[in-house]
């Protein structure tokens, strides 16, 4: 008896401690109230059921305060998102036994409140960086989720399709044939990674650069075998968070190859926005200024430019870059490459040489550039006398205006 009551005191003082440490958990991890309650729990009944849009948040969301709001919205996250709950307790419940299903709460996945999570995350863009770890935690989880409905699942009657939907579904990332009815086969694709992890990545874009944690990921989507759908949103993300391309870079040259328009599109994008000056940069854009879709190359040519017109770039890359231009670029591109030649110091030699190629082009705009560029270099220039002379015979005025003109900076004597 006396051994019992010790091991009764020894249960009670144990539970009682764990009962002390839930306490101080559940209060260390409770957030600021909000109108009487918890700031998350706040605002879950706007996220569920509905698509919510910036009215509503600016409505009843908003005036929370960014940071009250980017936190509760981050715990809602967590909250619908628990590795727990989506790999151990949604898998288990189905073979529990039916005494313990009765006492267990039945397993509730509500994608849409996820959805409208990230959009409340969205809206407050930089000032929602510190749901940066979370949402780069939930983009590596469905990374992983790679399981499959059973298969002949597509077979099955409706109800049985439900069953199977409710019990797999929070692990389902596609499913090969999703039979004939449409509205299951988009609840298949919605609860799959392709359309809650772009979402992610959105979010990820929206934060911009105080988002930088997640470049690593972000290029882990664009090189990953599995992730076709998830490439194009994952470059146009890192073309907002890596300003300066330094981390990206090998992910975009290697997406400046794909076989898909929209991923090169993407790529040639980034390309545009990151502020990244380096030879290599040049050289990994060839393909870019060769590609099949003129689109593809107008971006590609706008970014060697840019490069171009960098002043605080080296003189030789910078005329490097004019050049690939010139060689690979149609005519209003080569036209902007030649008009930066004559601003780019020091003058180089190759610059005259690439201007005195102009005064051949067919076009009459650029042979009139290149007479006018050669103004600019004055005497250092002597290469091009004989090619001016050339030019003051062209058949276009403007041309010979110019020419004439480019001789007289020369010395030289124009009859």
């Amino acid at each position: 008896m006396v051994a019992w009551t010790k091991k009764a005191r020894l249960l009670l003082i144990a539970l009682g401690l764990l009962g002390l440490g839930w306490i101080t958990w559940s209060y260390a991890h409770t957030l600021p109230r909000y109108h009487g309650v918890p700031a998350d729990q706040f605002i879950y009944p706007l996220l569920t059921n509905r698509y919510i849009n910036t009215v509503d948040i600016k409505n009843s969301i908003k005036p929370m305060g960014a940071p009250l709001a980017v936190a509760a919205a981050t715990r809602v996250l967590q909250q619908e998102d628990s590795v727990w709950r989506r790999n151990y307790y949604y898998k288990w419940y189905p073979d529990a036994p039916r005494w313990m299903k009765k006492l267990l709460p039945v397993p509730q996945f509500n994608p849409q409140v996820e959805l409208n999570a990230l959009t409340v995350l969205q809206f407050f863009g930089p000032e929602a960086k510190e749901s940066v770890p979370v949402l780069i935690q939930m983009l590596a989880s469905r990374e992983k989720e790679i399981t499959h409905l059973p298969s002949g699942t597509n077979t099955t009657s409706s109800a049985k399709l439900r069953a199977v939907l409710r019990t797999k579904l929070p692990s389902v990332t596609w499913v090969t044939n999703p039979g004939p009815t449409p509205s299951y086969s988009f609840t298949y694709r919605i609860m799959g990674k392709g359309l809650i992890a772009e979402p992610i990545i959105t979010t990820l874009q929206k934060i911009g650069p105080a988002a930088q944690a997640a470049i690593p990921i972000l290029c882990q989507q664009i090189t990953s075998a599995d992730n076709l759908a998830l490439r194009a949103p994952s470059l146009f993300a890192l073309s907002d968070i890596d300003l300066t391309g330094a981390q990206s870079l090998p992910a975009l040259v290697l997406s400046l190859k794909s076989d898909d328009y929209q991923v090169r599109l993407a790529a040639a994008h980034a390309f545009v926005k990151v502020s990244l000056v380096s030879p290599s940069l040049v050289t990994n854009l060839y393909p870019a200024l060769q590609d099949e879709e003129g689109f593809i190359r107008q971006l590609a040519a706008k970014t060697l430019l840019r490069m171009a017109a960098e002043s605080t770039a080296p003189a030789p890359l910078r005329v490097n870059a004019v050049r690939q231009v010139i060689n690979h670029g149609d005519e209003q591109m080569i036209f902007e490459a030649l008009a930066i030649l004559p601003q780019i110091q020091p003058h180089q030699p190759d610059s005259v040489h690439l201007l005195i190629a102009g005064l051949h082009h067919e076009s009459e705009p650029i042979r009139k550039i290149s007479a006018a560029g050669l103004i600019q270099y004055g005497p250092s220039a002597q290469a091009a006398i004989p090619d001016l002379r050339a030019a003051t015979k062209d058949q276009w005025g403007e041309v010979r205006e110019q020419a004439e003109k480019a001789l007289k900076v020369m010395g030289q004597n124009v009859k």
